[in-house]
């Protein structure tokens, strides 16, 4: 009975630590959206402007 309750007292400080480095990852994926949210579409026009150019280009052939 004393192994089983050491096993499970184990995991269950196991489950808190990994809860908390999913906190931490949670927060840093929410930064990453409150950053790319309002500059998003910025990196997506530069992306997005060869893209155009090469389009132009093959439709003047």
């Amino acid at each position: 009975m004393a192994m089983m309750r050491a096993m499970m007292m184990k995991a269950w400080r196991q489950d808190l630590s990994v809860r908390k480095s999913l906190a931490r990852s949670d927060k840093l994926i929410w930064a990453a959206v409150a950053l790319f949210v309002p500059f998003g579409w910025v990196f997506l026009l530069l992306r997005l402007e060869p893209v155009r150019v090469r389009l132009r280009s093959l439709r003047n052939w």
